[in-house]
């Protein structure tokens, strides 16, 4: 809810931080063979 009620410019770098943290964590799992759902 944090991210949907936030001003504009806060509200872009919430979801660009989310997004590239899962980037992350999936090619880090994928790295060590594990699967990643979809969706949680």
């Amino acid at each position: 809810m944090l991210v949907i009620k936030a001003l504009e410019p806060v509200r872009s770098n919430r979801l660009a931080l989310g997004e590239s943290t899962s980037r992350a964590l999936k090619k880090g799992a994928n790295l060590l063979e594990i699967d990643v759902p979809e969706r949680m």
